[in-house]
């Protein structure tokens, strides 16, 4: 997608709104991320700034680690997720 098929949003009354107004967005999706990191060591875990961890943010488990480093990248599926020992 380029710029050019961006649209400014579409605005159409429509009474059965609490705005009497519905407005149409385009959107730009910028792919998924996790929502945690697998780290070997939070200790050596240096991708960002220690302040802004929070709770949650890092699962320190060098196994699981080693084996997602392992995995070949075509056995992942279209939405980039893999089950890992069923």
């Amino acid at each position: 997608m380029s710029v050019s098929n961006l649209n400014n949003p579409v605005i159409v009354e429509d009474p059965d709104m609490i705005a009497d107004q519905k407005v149409t967005w385009d959107c730009v999706w910028f792919g998924s991320y996790p929502q945690a990191e697998i780290v070997p060591s939070e200790e050596n875990f240096t991708a960002f700034d220690k302040r802004i961890i929070r709770n949650g943010d890092l699962i320190e488990d060098s196994n699981l680690y080693d084996e997602l480093q392992n995995i070949d990248e075509y056995d992942w599926n279209d939405n980039n997720d893999i089950e890992i020992n069923g």
